[in-house]
């Protein structure tokens, strides 16, 4: 009597990715700790030590003179380079580039609409008041005055164009016009030879359309976020993960290297930290979780990582005599 196979076939087709895992598992395991070391940066934001009702200039100056860092990401926000239409304030960012040139810190100038920190998209009051053709115009016209204006800084040495603009379902921001956004592109490597950095979600994204752009490819990190359905999510990827995808971005887009832009050292919450009691805000960030967080990033092979989090530190610091955080930071950059 003849078998009929073909009634396994849901079986063996179920199976087959179950057996893959399996054959892959060693590889999925392995770490790929750079024995060069990984460099530590951080992303500062003003608007968000603002709103944590520190003086921004004593956080960032703290962080270049106390914690010693040498590698940062700056937001040049459109709604402080720009609160008038047409009148452009340089105040925040030459006071930032040159305090970051008296320390020897290296910098990763981020233009565009939408940059780092909640709400993503940070505009002026005026934006409001334009048709599509006069905010394209005003937009592009703010590039172009930011990347002029430190085109010649020697503290840069990369450009970012917007932040996580594939990234729709976050942030309060209108969709992305593709138009725009190669525009902008095209604009700054018109004006500067520097490397550009586009950024993608590192969990969310197969970061092929970052890839299509960027000179350099950043990427998000993180272990444990929140949301309505779930609650507290922690997230089962292992750092081989990113190692393969970073090396695959690499061998297949004109991507030269992948590094993280923004690694979780800080709580995840659905409102204003401010509002949240500590209690709550250690449930997804408490030091611990930051180490493993930190040696996580060692594992995954990246050369390059900018923690997300110091005006949180900061904050802890002077407002909730906490420092364990700060003075964990110091032997990151002191190593």
């Amino acid at each position: 009597m003849k078998t009929d196979y073909k009634k396994y076939l849901p079986h063996l087709l179920w199976l087959a990715p179950v057996g893959l895992f399996f054959l892959l598992l060693p590889l999925l395991r392995k770490d790929f700790q750079d024995p060069t070391g990984t460099r530590f940066g951080f992303t500062f934001s003003s608007h968000y030590a603002e709103e944590l009702g520190l003086e921004w200039s004593e956080v960032y100056l703290a962080m270049l003179a106390d914690l010693q860092v040498k590698t940062l990401r700056l937001p040049a926000y459109w709604d402080r380079v720009e609160r008038v239409w047409g009148v452009y304030n340089f105040a925040e960012l030459d006071y930032q580039l040159a305090a970051a040139n008296q320390y020897g810190a290296q910098i990763i100038l981020a233009v565009g609409r939408r940059l780092p920190r909640w709400p993503e998209c940070h505009d002026p009051i005026w934006l409001s008041g334009l048709n599509k053709q006069e905010l394209n115009t005003a937009q592009l016209a703010y590039i172009q005055a930011v990347v002029n204006r430190y085109k010649n800084d020697p503290a840069i040495v990369a450009w970012q164009v917007e932040n996580e603009p594939f990234l729709s379902v976050f942030g309060e921001c209108p969709r992305l016009d593709f138009d725009l956004f190669k525009q902008e592109i095209e604009l700054v490597r018109s004006l500067d030879s520097r490397p550009i950095v586009v950024t993608e979600s590192g969990e969310l994204s197969t970061w092929l359309r970052g890839g299509q752009y960027a000179d350099i490819l950043g990427v998000s990190v993180y272990k444990v976020t929140w949301n309505n359905f779930w609650g507290y999510f922690y997230y089962p990827i292992p750092p081989a993960y990113y190692y393969y995808k970073s090396k695959l971005i690499e061998k297949f887009t004109k991507v030269d290297k992948v590094i993280s832009t923004e690694l979780q050292v800080e709580p995840w919450t659905a409102v204003p930290i401010t509002s949240v009691p500590l209690t709550d805000q250690y449930i997804s960030m408490d030091l611990t979780q930051a180490r493993r967080n930190v040696d996580f990033a060692r594992r995954t092979g990246f050369s390059e990582v900018y923690l997300w989090g110091v005006e949180w530190w900061y904050w802890l610091k002077v407002k909730h005599d906490n420092s364990v955080f700060w003075d964990w930071g110091k032997s990151i950059f002191n190593d």
